[in-house]
């Protein structure tokens, strides 16, 4: 009787170079095709078992991602089961006890901001192994900008990187450094007027103006500034700031909440490149969590709410801005 050949069990390393292919195959399809003709690629329609709306971009993207990564390598990786966006909007998704590796995948996180021709969307990939050992279920991680920027992390490396166009990977910058309000750039998602409006009954705001207003009128140099786009892209930008010492992203936080899938991808290539990530309770979100929210990724039950910072100490000041009153201007 012959033996079956047990599946191909991918590492972070084998994922790598596959990862980082299709990434770059989705990521310029999406940019092509809606500049060639946006009239088709932005036409919408409600999809799947849920009638959820989804534009041809979504649905083309998605496709491509799904086949890129099982033919790769003459099919090396077709045992790799698939999740894109229709399978991530069920809540009942649970990954626990599934054998071999998950992918996660949004190949179009930011569709409203790509019809409205801004660039702050991405294109985001987790690959998962539900039954590994805890601390090691997250095998690689992959984001891709439409400039071209493709910012991953891998189970095997300490570190996080970085690979643009042609060149050579490069480690992350890292996060700034920054440790008080008055000298951050924070972002917060808030496109969606619940969003904002989440944000805005907190005492967040009022004290952000006193802060600012504060440091005015002793006419200190002040860096404060406030954007409502967060989520992953912003993520990987906190830690790579495009020029050294010049201000970047110091902070992104969400205290409506997200699924999971839309934060972990950002937050484990984010804490690998030295960010600083808790919960709004003060307590440090640290690698186990996130797998283990990972194991439910679309539950409203595992929903994540989070600030991401340069610093601990930025992370607590923000935590305490959007939470009570401040007892003196930071």
């Amino acid at each position: 009787m012959a033996r079956t050949k047990p599946a191909f069990l991918p590492t972070g390393r084998d994922l790598s170079p596959v990862g980082l292919a299709i990434t770059r195959t989705v990521v310029n399809r999406i940019v092509q095709n809606v500049s060639r003709d946006p009239e088709r690629y932005l036409e919408s329609h409600l999809v799947g078992k849920r009638r959820k709306k989804a534009y041809n971009i979504d649905i083309d993207a998605e496709n491509t991602f799904e086949q890129k990564l099982h033919t790769q390598q003459g099919g090396k990786f077709a045992s790799i089961r698939f999740y894109g966006e229709e399978s991530l909007r069920d809540e009942n998704l649970d990954l626990t006890g599934q054998s071999g590796v998950v992918a996660l995948v949004d190949a179009v996180d930011g569709t409203d901001l790509v019809a409205r021709g801004l660039w702050n969307w991405c294109c985001a990939s987790l690959f998962y192994a539900p039954q590994n050992e805890p601390g090691r279920r997250i095998l690689a991680a992959f984001v891709g900008m439409p400039t071209g920027h493709i910012y991953y992390a891998i189970d095997s490396d300490e570190y996080a990187y970085v690979k643009y166009r042609d060149e050579l990977p490069r480690r992350l910058r890292g996060a700034s450094g920054i440790k008080t309000i008055k000298d951050a750039s924070i972002c917060f998602y808030g496109q969606k007027p619940p969003n904002m409006l989440a944000v805005a009954k907190l005492p967040f705001f009022s004290n952000c103006a006193d802060v600012y207003s504060h440091h005015k009128k002793l006419k200190t140099e002040i860096d404060l500034r406030l954007y409502n786009f967060g989520g992953i892209p912003m993520m990987c930008k906190l830690v790579d700031p495009p020029v050294l010492h010049v201000p970047g992203i110091d902070a992104v936080f969400d205290v409506e909440g997200q699924k999971p899938h839309d934060v972990v991808a950002g937050a484990f290539i984010a804490k690998r490149a030295g960010a600083c990530l808790i919960d709004l309770m003060g307590n440090n979100i640290d690698l186990d969590q996130l797998e283990t929210a990972l194991m439910k990724p679309a539950n409203k039950e595992t929903e994540m709410r989070y600030i991401l910072a340069a610093t601990s100490e930025l992370a607590e000041a923000l935590r305490q801005a959007l939470l009570q009153a401040l007892d003196s201007p930071r």
